[in-house]
């Protein structure tokens, strides 16, 4: 993966279902002329995506479980951080426990992934 230098505010969405991470990317860029958004669909992409882009990007959307029935993305957060992401990590599921879990490991609160985009464009919209 070869790193690519965004003209705006880069996001990184962290979703397996690709109707959800589709309608979020949509959403993002319909509302922010100046983002790009970039779609991991496991926990494997995803730390690649981090290595590679973790300290250009803006924001990140992270599912609680990726092709899990249960929660697996925790870590996410860490590694996140570990490669000079310190922007804000919104939490996206469906249930409020993996909600809470997502909170407890460092991200920030959403209600459901129709109301974690919603959150990452007000952030985005305070990003210079």
């Amino acid at each position: 993966m070869e790193e690519k230098m965004p003209n705006g505010k880069l996001v990184l969405i962290i979703e397996d279902d690709e109707r959800v991470s589709l309608a979020q990317k949509e959403y993002l860029e319909s509302e922010h002329k100046d983002v790009e958004v970039m779609v991991a669909d496991n926990i494997d992409n995803a730390k690649e995506h981090l290595r590679v882009y973790g300290r250009g990007l803006s924001l990140i959307i992270l599912d609680a479980c990726l092709q899990s029935s249960g929660p697996n993305s925790m870590p996410l957060i860490a590694e996140a951080r570990k490669y000079g992401f310190n922007g804000p990590i919104i939490a996206s599921s469906s249930l409020p426990l993996y909600v809470q879990q997502l909170i407890n490991a460092g991200a920030l609160a959403a209600e459901d992934k129709s109301d974690a985009v919603k959150m990452a464009v007000k952030l985005l919209a305070n990003k210079k």
